[in-house]
């Protein structure tokens, strides 16, 4: 399935209604961001960012942080810097965040972007964020999903509700 169909029915799936992504023609911000990371998005993720503006949401699990081009605490751009200790360590080792466990959990999810499963996509991991506070160490303590576009094709092939 192409990229842009797999979004597409990710987004429909999760917003049937409309109100919470909106169709964007460009998003300069992302190019801008990505020159502060270690590797660019993942073809997937970066295909959603592209195409899509939302505020942060809770699916799959995760609590992905915003993408609407502003400067908000809960926006992408902001929140992968914003406890400056996390975003050095992680981005040091070649982990980009862009959510976290849903359900308020501080843990950091990341594409773990040391390795390229296939196409650029990137594992995703949840990393333990009291070893890097407290221990200046980059723990993985779960592997999420292969890669985001496998992440959101399980999510599409099951007949789960929308969380």
């Amino acid at each position: 399935m192409k990229l842009d169909e797999l979004i597409d029915r990710f987004v429909a799936r999760l917003d049937p209604e409309g109100s919470v992504f909106s169709p964007i023609v460009s998003a300069p911000w992302i190019d801008l961001l990505e020159q502060k990371l270690p590797k660019r998005f993942p073809a997937s993720f970066r295909t959603l960012l592209t195409r899509y503006a939302f505020p942060s949401f809770d699916a799959v699990g995760l609590n992905f942080f915003a993408n609407t081009g502003v400067d908000s605490l809960e926006e992408l751009g902001v929140a992968i810097f914003k406890d400056r200790f996390i975003a050095d360590a992680t981005l040091k080792a070649g982990y980009v965040q862009f959510a976290r466990a849903q359900g308020g959990a501080y843990d950091p999810v990341c594409f773990d972007a040391r390795s390229s499963v296939s196409n650029r996509e990137f594992p995703i991991v949840r990393l333990d964020h009291e070893e890097i506070l407290c221990r200046d160490r980059v723990r993985v303590v779960e592997t999420v999903a292969d890669s985001f576009y496998h992440l959101i094709a399980d999510f599409l092939d099951t007949n789960k509700e929308t969380p």
